[in-house]
């Protein structure tokens, strides 16, 4: 029996000398599966951040769509402030859209900015009889800029799709 015992722990000295000499090797081995694991969920990562991005530009784009659409189609009824009053059966629905086409204001596009601004001065101040010759065509400058806004940005979406 006592050379079943001693045979045991040579084997297990054996062992453990064959395992000692392994490390460098098993430890390579580790890095390579850290490394690859790494990689990967960097680039998992990477492509989910890619994903996002593109996924909010096209919820943007449709906000800023939204938007164009509805200042393209500002004021179809062509009327000016004076032109109209609450016993008009459509004033309510011109009056929601005046308060659209305001809440707008600081997102439109610098290139009309301008133009948009005096136009949300004279919808929700004073315009005089003088001025609504040029508030009209501001206000179909600004729809045709709108238009053209409209067709890019949808260019856009579609390119991303």
């Amino acid at each position: 029996m006592r050379g079943g015992i001693w045979s045991w722990k040579k084997k297990m000295t054996e062992w453990f000398e064959a395992i000692i000499e392994l490390e460098p090797i098993v430890n390579w081995l580790l890095t390579i599966i850290a490394i690859s694991v790494s990689g990967f969920a960097y680039a998992e990562s990477r492509k989910k951040r890619l994903f996002e991005e593109k996924e909010m530009r096209k919820i943007k784009l449709v906000k800023e769509i939204e938007m164009y659409t509805d200042i393209a189609k500002f004021n179809h009824w062509n009327w000016l402030p004076g032109d109209v009053d609450f016993r008009d059966p459509d004033y309510e629905r011109w009056n929601n859209e005046v308060d659209k086409f305001v809440s707008y204001k600081g997102l439109v596009d610098p290139e009309i900015r301008s133009d948009y601004d005096f136009i949300v001065e004279k919808f929700r101040g004073y315009c005089g009889n003088s001025e609504k010759p040029e508030l009209m065509k501001k206000i179909n400058k600004v729809r045709k800029f709108a238009k053209k806004k409209v067709e890019e940005l949808r260019k856009e979406l579609d390119s991303l799709n």
